[in-house]
């Protein structure tokens, strides 16, 4: 569903200085958003949020629901109005709370494309394509919207389709003339609301490929709203997770899901391995920690961690080794409870420790070992996460 925000610049639009093409395309400066439920009590659906959008990348809000991410897409969009904070545009400062800026978000020189394409059904795709032009003040003559047109929709692969109507198309056609709409007044700027949650798993494979591949071609910017994670992690340059109305942590997305800053991250991207553990000592960024598997060493992730703290140990099924002592590392102990054989990947369940700690293992292939082998597991120092404790509910 495509709803075309662009238009050209106007004295509504409040400029600080002249945008800077090399600047931000996007930044959020302490946004706020507040909801009062039924009952009267203050829901912070946005909580300070500070982010950039850099020309041509592709930002993905990532989180579950209700955590803020589709309110915090809205606000830039101007679909919801910030309680609180800066958002500016291409240079342009489109709201600000203090100084009592709002911009409409037909000024905002952006597109959105939501969870339905919206293309209207009685519409050939080159009218779909063409409403944009025809219904923004400035008057486009037949030949010049014809050329716009016909331009864009080369560009995203559909240009042979001018003719033929929404229900006519596939799922990835419609998304490649949503996108045309969203792009054929000459937009660098796409905020997508969850726009293949409506899809099967095997079509949303499809469609998040090419969408990739467009957004790699013609070098717009995005920012994306999901709930998947396999989705944020192949399409993003950068994923902001987001619980409670905040940026938990924003970063590529491999430090994202390798170097998790908080219990809360661990959690919700894939699958961790996480269990209680006291620091023992302290060791520059390294911490020496007693755990229920026994004696561990393992990397803080977060400054301050003193001798005493509790704290989380945590790493991911697929870092930790069976059977193997090779390297330096923490190596316990165990006894096999449980083999799951998943077709590509073996997930072992092994207990640790006198205390049962339970841990799950994965490994590419068949299993060599069964239930009730005792076995040892291997994790290096560098995988072993240190997190202090904290509530992992968003």
């Amino acid at each position: 569903m495509a709803l075309h925000l662009k238009t050209q610049p106007t004295p509504a639009a409040t400029t600080r200085a002249a945008a800077d093409p090399a600047g931000p395309v996007i930044q959020l400066r302490n946004v706020a958003k507040r909801f009062r439920r039924a009952d009267g009590t203050v829901a912070n659906a946005i909580d300070g949020v500070t982010l950039d959008v850099a020309p041509g990348e592709f930002v993905v809000l990532l989180g579950p629901s209700g955590c803020g991410k589709t309110t915090l897409l809205r606000t830039i969009a101007g679909l919801e109005r910030a309680d609180e904070g800066e958002i500016d545009i291409h240079g342009r400062t489109v709201f600000d709370a203090q100084r009592g800026i709002e911009v409409p978000p037909e000024r905002r020189n952006l597109s959105m494309i939501f969870q339905s394409y919206a293309l209207w059904p009685h519409l050939t795709v080159f009218d779909n394509v063409a409403y944009p032009l025809r219904s923004r003040g400035q008057r486009l003559s037949k030949a010049e919207i014809a050329e716009k047109v016909n331009h864009v929709l080369q560009l995203v692969g559909v240009g042979e389709l001018g003719k033929q109507y929404p229900g006519q198309m596939s799922g990835g056609q419609q998304q490649r003339v949503a996108l045309a709409r969203a792009l054929v007044d000459g937009g660098d700027l796409v905020l997508f609301d969850e726009p293949l949650s409506n899809v099967d798993a095997k079509v949303r494979e499809t469609l998040r490929r090419e969408l990739l591949e467009m957004q790699r071609t013609l070098g717009f910017a995005a920012v994306y709203v999901t709930h998947d994670q396999h989705e944020a992690m192949e399409l993003a340059h950068r994923v902001a997770v987001m619980g409670g109305g905040k940026v938990r942590q924003l970063d590529v997305p491999r430090r994202i899901y390798s170097e998790p800053a908080s219990r809360y991250v661990a959690n919700f991207i894939g699958t961790t391995n996480e269990f209680p553990a006291t620091v023992r000592a302290v060791d520059g960024d390294a911490l020496v920690l007693d755990t229920p598997a026994g004696q561990a060493r393992g990397v803080a992730a977060a400054e301050g961690l003193a001798v005493g703290d509790e704290v989380v140990a945590c790493f991911r099924p697929e870092y930790a080794l069976l059977d193997t002592t090779s390297g330096e590392g923490n190596v316990w102990p165990g006894i096999v409870e449980r083999v799951l054989f998943l077709g590509q990947t073996t997930e072992t369940v092994v207990r640790l420790g006198p205390t049962s700690q339970r841990v799950r293992v994965t490994t590419l292939g068949e299993a060599t070992h069964a239930e009730g082998d005792d076995i040892t597991v291997y994790v290096s120092a560098e995988r072993l996460r240190v997190l202090p404790v904290e509530d992992v509910v968003a």
